[in-house]
């Protein structure tokens, strides 16, 4: 008499079976992109929910110690500079380890033994912290409203970042004369040329502002080309439309230029760091022709 399947083997298949087979892995192609999209905005949410606290915790917890025993104001200041590199370069390592931006501080870090003026594209929200975490006193250009913030405007102010210009004369030359006091002082200044962040396909148009305090310091000009594929945090996208895939984030650092003085000099500068810098970011940081799918458009895609 033939004996049929055991009952071991009958539930293994039943177990094995389309029908009951659950988990990520089969679910349709749509619902995962949904699923994936969820969880990436949340890890970039959580992500910049911990930066920010963490601001709020060194500039109003942190810093006063800092302040009380520091012997010197420059002293503070440089402790202050150490302190934000290792934070965040903690925080790009976060990002790195969560599989959301693929970008290691270590490999990316130098060393300059005089000041220059670092020019750079614009292209996402991460480029202040990526940047800052790679390089040793250097500070930066930032937007007056974050200068003057509640959360980290008293951590900026003691690290001698400096406060952009709301466009007046006045303002311009104050931060022209702080600029060129910083790289004097041993530090090198950041600039941002574009003003703000870069369009998703190149750059924006140059502001000559770097070039004036290079020329007036009589330090070199070093372009820094950032890329970020695929686009991620882009002027324009929502900070929660995040890519699915593992994002190559990095900073290419070009030859030193220095900057003569003169108004032609300086307006040759400007041109000639635009054109090296905006193919490769053209090239590199350019949104995909189909675009990243929203969590709302995946859902419409779901059968």
């Amino acid at each position: 008499m033939a004996r049929g399947p055991s009952l071991w083997k009958r539930q293994g298949r039943l177990l094995r079976s389309p029908e009951r087979t659950h988990g990520v892995g089969s679910m349709p192609a749509s619902l995962r992109t949904v699923v994936h999209s969820l969880v990436h905005a949340g890890l970039v949410g959580s992500a910049f929910v911990v930066f920010w606290v963490g601001g709020v915790f060194l500039s109003y917890v942190w810093l006063p110690v800092v302040r009380r025993f520091a012997p010197t104001p420059l002293d503070a200041r440089l402790h202050s500079h150490a302190v934000i590199r290792h934070g965040f370069a903690s925080f790009m390592h976060a990002l790195r380890i969560t599989r959301l931006f693929n970008f290691d501080p270590r490999r990316n870090r130098r060393v300059f033994e005089d000041p220059c003026v670092f020019v750079a594209n614009h292209p996402t929200l991460l480029d202040v912290v990526a940047i800052l975490s790679c390089y040793e006193r250097l500070c930066c250009v930032v937007k007056p409203s974050l200068y003057r913030s509640f959360s980290v405007g008293p951590l900026l102010r003691t690290c001698g970042h400096l406060c952009g210009s709301d466009g007046t004369a006045d303002a311009s030359q104050q931060l022209l004369e702080q600029a060129v006091g910083r790289l004097r002082d041993g530090f090198s200044v950041l600039v941002f040329p574009e003003g703000t962040r870069s369009p998703a396909h190149g750059l924006g148009p140059f502001l000559r502002g770097a070039f004036e305090i290079a020329a007036r310091a009589a330090v070199p000009i070093v372009p820094v080309s950032i890329h970020c594929d695929p686009p991620a945090l882009l002027r324009g996208m929502p900070w929660y439309r995040v890519p699915v895939d593992f994002v190559d984030y990095g900073l290419t650092e070009l030859e030193p230029r220095t900057v003569s003085p003169g108004r032609s000099s300086v307006r040759r500068s400007v041109e000639e760091v635009a054109d090296i810098l905006r193919p490769d970011a053209a090239r590199r940081v350019q949104t995909n022709a189909v675009g990243i799918p929203s969590i709302a458009e995946a859902l419409q895609q779901s059968p």
